[in-house]
């Protein structure tokens, strides 16, 4: 038996709950599916796999599809790095202090690396 059997959202429940025409957690359908899913035995599974699939579309887990996003957003910035610096930049947000700090460092090194080129250059 799969996770999906034992679901809460099986039976008499309409397909447009869990589907709503807009988007949100604030649509009746949505609300009515997310408090479902509160009492799901299996709503850490359906989750995992809307962030595995992705599922861009519908409730899953409890979560509509904008709260997925910010999820993935928080677990595919690598803190601590440059990269995640940029990956901060990219969403649009404020970088974190890890990523502010790795950044910094990042660019001291990037200077260093250019000063010392610079010597090279006058010395030849």
């Amino acid at each position: 038996m799969t996770w999906w059997e034992n679901g809460a959202c099986r039976g008499d429940h309409h397909p447009d709950d869990w589907f709503p025409d807009t988007p949100g957690s604030r649509n009746p359908n949505a609300v009515r599916a997310i408090q479902i899913c509160r009492g799901c035995p299996v709503q850490t599974d359906c989750l995992n796999h809307a962030q595995n699939t992705p599922e861009i579309h519908g409730i899953w887990g409890g979560t509509t599809s904008q709260q997925r996003l910010g999820m993935r957003r928080r677990f595919t910035v690598p803190h601590g790095t440059n990269e995640g610096y940029q990956t901060h930049f990219r969403y649009g947000e404020q970088a974190c202090p890890e990523c502010r700090e790795a950044h910094r460092i990042y660019q001291a090194a990037k200077r260093r690396i250019r000063q010392r080129a610079a010597q090279r250059d006058e010395a030849i």
